[in-house]
């Protein structure tokens, strides 16, 4: 199985007419992979092209700018770990919050922090658009702002959460609207247990989704590409499959991390955690879908399974949550 991956880009600007610095960080495009359609990325440089990028651009310290305040009635976390930082962008990515304040004892802490989670694989664009913003003063202790952006799916999963009758605008979003509405009426009922949903979006992306190597993997990588074509890669299976888990009311998250491609190397993957009974599962929606496609064959190897089963073929990281539990399908 050949499945998709991520790139990670880095600029930084100065405002010309504040106290603060402005540094635009894109954490992951929206694809991932296995490795007949990965890029030659070598994670564990990532991280040293950001700080050196970063050491160029950014002020000297006592540099005199000014201090940054979260506004009334909003807190700054601080931040003393990567792991730390890690919760504070999943909290936010998976809330939709147009930004975050965080705190660290000195702004180099941060971009060392950033480049532990690149290294770990662990930042990814879970309904993100374009390049997270980031507002910082140059003190200590350090305030953050991270600014916030998301993509179509992203905002039509907000508007469910936010929204009793959600209405739209954009047409991109309109349509995604629509293909969750009808795929949701049809296989999903009131009645059903939360296992039952998983297995039956699992069971629907994998007989509708014919996974794709050869045409626009940033389309290919989104819940529009699988929803509307039926055609896409392992982060579009996982972003159409949160969408519509969010959205019948599963606690659902992706996962970025690596896994095995057909000559038995690990290379950069998306999949899925979902939250049954209290009880976190994986699920590899695009590991059980037949290559090649078998139209109405579903496999069931990799839905609801726990760290023990993943870890086998899978890598990623401690931080997300802990599955101990196995629940596989008894055929």
């Amino acid at each position: 199985m050949d499945k998709v991956t991520d790139k990670v880009l880095l600029s930084t600007r100065k405002k010309s007419h504040a106290s603060t610095v402005i540094a635009a960080v894109c954490v992951v495009t929206a694809s991932f992979f296995l490795s007949s359609c990965s890029l030659n990325l070598d994670l564990t440089k990532i991280g040293n092209v950001i700080e050196d990028n970063m050491s160029g651009l950014l002020p000297p310290p006592g540099a005199g700018f000014g201090k940054l305040n979260p506004p009334d009635g909003r807190e700054s976390h601080e931040i003393g770990s990567s792991q730390d930082l890690f919760f504070v962008l999943q909290d936010a990515l998976y809330s939709f919050s147009p930004d975050e304040y965080i705190q660290v004892a000195e702004y180099p802490m941060f971009t060392r922090y950033w480049e532990e989670l690149t290294v770990a694989g662990a930042l990814h664009s879970a309904f993100q658009g374009g390049e997270v913003q980031i507002e910082y003063d140059n003190r200590s202790p350090c305030t953050i702002r991270l600014i916030f952006s998301y993509n179509h799916c992203g905002s039509v999963i907000h508007a469910y959460q936010s929204q009793d009758d959600p209405t739209f605008t954009v047409s991109d979003q309109i349509v995604l609207d629509e293909l969750i509405s009808n795929v949701l009426e049809q296989y999903v009922r009131e009645d059903m247990s939360d296992y039952e949903k998983v297995m039956a979006i699992h069971d629907y992306l994998v007989v509708n989704t014919v996974y794709t190597e050869s045409e626009d993997k940033d389309y290919l990588a989104t819940a529009l590409s699988v929803l509307k074509d039926g055609r896409g890669q392992c982060q579009g299976y996982s972003e159409a499959f949160a969408a519509l888990m969010i959205i019948s009311g599963v606690e659902t998250r992706i996962v970025s991390g690596k896994a095995f491609d057909s000559q038995m190397r690990f290379v950069p993957h998306a999949w899925n955690q979902v939250k049954i009974g209290g009880i976190w599962y994986h699920v590899d929606v695009t590991w059980d879908d037949p290559i090649p496609d078998t139209g109405g064959v579903v496999l069931h190897n990799y839905l609801c399974r726990s760290d023990e089963f993943f870890k086998k073929d899978h890598l990623w990281s401690d931080y997300f949550p802990v599955c101990a539990s196995d629940n596989p399908v008894i055929t």
